[in-house]
């Protein structure tokens, strides 16, 4: 009673009620104007979000639509379409290869000759049988529905086709003739790793709408509950759960639509956990200000208040402190025995207070094919026939097979007769005379005869050697051993213009090696020996240059605005030509994509070690991601997607976790920090989402690990 009646008790509650007061008020008032602001700062970063995957996907799905315009206008397609020659068809099929390996996106190219009832393929098997045509895959013949093919209404959408387990994903192309209808097969596994590019901690799931029919997504159970998506609002959130949304984004012009699925419950959770933080925060400011308080009252009202006590007779005063020391002063000045009482009386207090103060301080086979026809074959190949005398000799052969190291595949095989493929892992300069010798030796010791063609170090020559061993039989002689150089003369009636294959394969390589010094001495090689042929065979020549030059330009990530006006004039002078002697025009205009790969090139070289070195270093930042790293190596984020993921096995998402759960075990183990710290010190701002991550990833939460694992 005696305590709160005090004039010092009355200071402090009221200096704590006004402290306390005003930081409340602020804080409530900041809390809720941050948080409205939170929400919808985030939620317009979700929506660029979400606009950047359409544009990117906008972006791959353009880059198809121009390589349909190019297939459209390659006169390597119409001779395919209008003769019986296998040659014509190769050619087609190349193609088809070279555009297909443009855009990762791309897995394959279908080329559907209707009024032949035919199909090309770049990378695998399609089939026509009784007007229907059937992908063949390890489940089995897929049925490509014939609306696919013939009808205009599946122009520039995405069709969903399963057998067994496995999804294709067609992506027919503007139908531009009756006569042939272009069809891409897309890359599931890059359309998976592309949108799991983009995926973040507030968006769960991405898919693909084609005519309002969920195609494709990262996580299809996330849409199952999705009805008539087709009379939705358009690029707007659209709540659909208590914590959901969903978004749904038109990309650019064609008839397809991305369907987003936000977690709305991430923008709370992340401003909840801000202000989490921010508690103890203006906790430890209040308790600040109340120390503030007591220091304040210790300079001013305690020095006051005891010189009160010193001067009166009160144990406590009742008024104010400065009145009640005037009317002291009044009394003592009037009576001088007064006054003397009171000395006394205060030296009695005194003392008194001195003793009290003084007691109170007291993680042959396919293979062999796969490496054949990898980026990293070496060797020399050629393709011989043997024909035997007699069946049992086939089974003597068996005996002379070539030397360890060698590769043998057969190409046909009938009782008499095989044609095989011979690897030898050694180049043409060396393996040509192993090759020969034998040869010689083989049929020396069997009774056969043997026919091969010339030699070659490209696995897509192997119908041209297969061809040349064909007619080196038909012209053979007495000899056992027949060679096509031998012959070459009797096969050719007349010299015929020869496809300058050699150099541009020799240009494709220099791009590769970004070389350009000694990839335009090698088109002028092509612009030298191509002034005496047909006007048809140089377009297809220059063709075939600007495709190795847009082809290594896209594969260097360089962007395709940059040069998208020099290759459409390339394109234009191409198909202008009116005289094969008349190619100034077109080399100056090739000259100028050259010089401007060169300059590009410069900016979007990667090294892995140091792309490697910068993820470890900077990984363990809360706003590092795919995006952070491209702008660091100006380089496009599907470009560092792919780059890395081909260079490490693994995607940039898998391999960051992988260094951030490291990390988190060893701070939980050797350390006393809590959970939301070391979430916080990993990359996590959010440490429900760390917590989350790491049970789903080891089974066991972050605290349960520390309680199993920590050592003392």
């Amino acid at each position: 009673m005696k305590l709160r009646n005090s004039t010092f008790f009355k200071y402090v509650i009221s200096y704590v009620l006004v402290l306390s007061v005003a930081f409340v008020g602020f804080y409530a008032v900041v809390q809720f104007q941050l948080e409205r602001e939170y929400r919808s700062v985030y939620q317009d970063e979700t929506e660029r979000k979400i606009q950047n995957i359409s544009i990117v996907l906008d972006q791959d799905l353009s880059d198809i639509l121009v390589m349909n315009y190019i297939i459209e206008n390659n006169t390597a397609f119409i001779f395919a379409r209008y003769s019986e020659s296998s040659y014509d068809r190769y050619l087609a099929v190349s193609e088809l290869k070279k555009l297909s390996m443009t855009n990762a996106l791309v897995k394959d190219i279908l080329y559907f000759d209707i009024q032949n009832e035919d199909v090309l393929s770049a990378n695998t098997s399609v089939a026509c049988k009784d007007g229907d045509y059937y992908l063949k895959t390890a489940a089995g013949d897929l049925l490509i529905p014939p609306e696919l093919i013939f009808e205009k209404s599946s122009e520039n959408t995405l069709f969903a086709l399963s057998i067994g387990e496995t999804s294709f994903y067609f992506f027919p192309a503007a139908k531009n003739s009756s006569k042939f209808r272009t069809v891409f097969l897309l890359n599931d596994t890059q359309l998976h790793e592309w949108i799991n590019t983009y995926a973040t901690q507030e968006i769960d799931a991405v898919g693909l709408l084609s005519e309002d029919i969920l195609v494709f997504s990262n996580h299809p159970e996330s849409f199952s509950s999705v009805d008539a998506p087709e009379t939705m609002v358009r690029s707007a959130f659209i709540a659909d759960g208590k914590d959901s949304a969903l978004y749904i984004q038109g990309v650019g012009a064609l008839r397809l639509a991305l369907i987003v699925r936000v977690n709305t419950g991430y923008f709370s959770d992340y401003a909840t956990a801000a202000f989490e933080k921010s508690y103890a925060v203006m906790g430890i400011f209040l308790g600040l200000g109340i120390l503030l308080v007591f220091l304040s009252l210790k300079v001013t009202y305690l020095p006051l208040h005891a010189l009160t006590k010193r001067i009166t007779k009160k144990d406590s005063v009742a008024g104010n402190e400065l009145s009640e020391i005037g009317r002291a002063f009044d009394e003592t000045r009037s009576e001088k025995e007064l006054l003397e009482a009171k000395i006394d009386y205060y030296k009695t207090m005194v003392k008194d207070s001195i003793r009290f103060t003084s007691a109170d301080f007291s993680a042959f086979s396919d293979t062999q094919l796969d490496r054949l026809f990898s980026e990293d074959f070496y060797g020399t190949l050629t393709v011989a026939i043997i024909r035997f005398q007699s069946a049992s000799t086939v089974l003597d052969w068996s005996e002379f097979l070539p030397p360890d190291g060698w590769t043998v595949i057969d190409l046909e095989a009938c009782p008499k007769q095989r044609i095989i493929l011979l690897w030898i892992p050694v180049m043409p300069n060396e393996g040509i005379s192993s090759a020969e010798y034998y040869f010689q030796e083989l049929a020396a010791k069997l009774p056969c005869s043997i026919s091969y063609g010339d030699f070659s170090s490209n696995p897509l020559e192997i119908a041209r050697l297969y061809d040349m061993a064909k007619q080196a039989q038909r012209y053979a002689g007495s000899t056992p051993v027949t060679s096509y150089a031998s012959v070459r003369q009797l096969c050719e009636d007349q010299p015929a213009v020869q496809y300058p294959y050699q150099i541009l394969d020799d240009l494709s390589i220099c791009l590769r090696q970004l070389d350009f010094r000694k990839a335009r001495d090698e088109i002028s090689s092509i612009v030298s020996t191509s002034a005496a042929y047909p006007v048809l065979f140089v377009r297809c020549i220059y063709m075939d240059i600007l495709s190795l030059l847009n082809t290594s330009m896209h594969a260097y990530s360089v962007r395709y605005e940059a040069y998208e006006p020099l290759l459409n004039e390339a394109l234009r002078i191409c198909r202008s030509m009116r005289a094969a002697n008349d190619q100034t025009a077109i080399c100056r205009s090739i000259q100028s994509i050259l010089d401007k790969f060169e300059v590009e090139s410069l900016s979007t070289g990667l090294q892995l070690p140091q792309v490697v070195a910068f993820v470890e270093e900077h990984c363990f930042k809360a706003d590092f991601s795919l995006a952070y790293l491209a702008n660091h190596f100006h380089v496009g984020p599907v470009y560092m997607s792919t780059f890395f993921t081909k260079r490490m096995n693994t995607t940039l998402t898998d391999y960051v976790w992988e260094l951030r759960l490291q990390r988190a075990k060893y701070l939980l183990e050797s350390t006393e920090e809590s959970i939301d710290k070391i979430s916080a010190k990993i990359g996590y701002d959010i440490s429900s989402s760390f917590r989350r991550k790491f049970k789903q990833e080891t089974g066991t939460s972050p605290s349960e690990y520390r309680r199993t694992h920590h050592v003392n």
